[in-house]
């Protein structure tokens, strides 16, 4: 539930606010940065408990929340603030299924080109129906 309800939600907001919006909105800027790090925060804190998120064992917590963390720079997060949640995040990434799961995702992403696309993605565009 803390996957899918605070941080694919909030450190998405962080991203886009940080890194697409058209517009630089301070509020939101802030609002989300201080938000990516405080869920850093809270797993860090975790991850100074326990191996891993949900206990001693790798589990589909792990696997569901490591995505959310893989882009901690445009969320505005510094790993020296976070030194459990990193060595975490580093042996997380360092397992082959998670490296192939990481090669697919680089094979599919495209950047977002030029106006249209920002537009498709996140203006007006996306509302429209078809």
């Amino acid at each position: 539930m803390f996957q899918m309800g605070s941080a694919w939600p909030l450190l998405g907001q962080a991203h886009h606010f940080r890194s697409y919006a058209p517009e630089k909105i301070p509020y939101a800027f802030d609002r989300y940065t201080n938000d990516a790090r405080r869920l850093y925060g809270v797993v860090d804190t975790r991850i100074a408990r326990s191996k891993y998120i949900g206990g001693p064992e790798y589990s589909i917590a792990d696997i569901a929340i490591f995505p959310c963390l893989r882009s901690w720079k445009n969320q505005g997060v510094d790993w020296n603030d976070y030194p459990s949640l990193k060595a975490w995040f580093d042996e997380v990434a360092a397992r082959p299924a998670v490296m192939r799961g990481v090669d697919v995702l680089a094979a599919a992403r495209k950047a977002l080109a030029g106006d249209r696309a920002r537009e498709v993605s996140f203006g007006a565009t996306q509302y429209r129906r078809h």
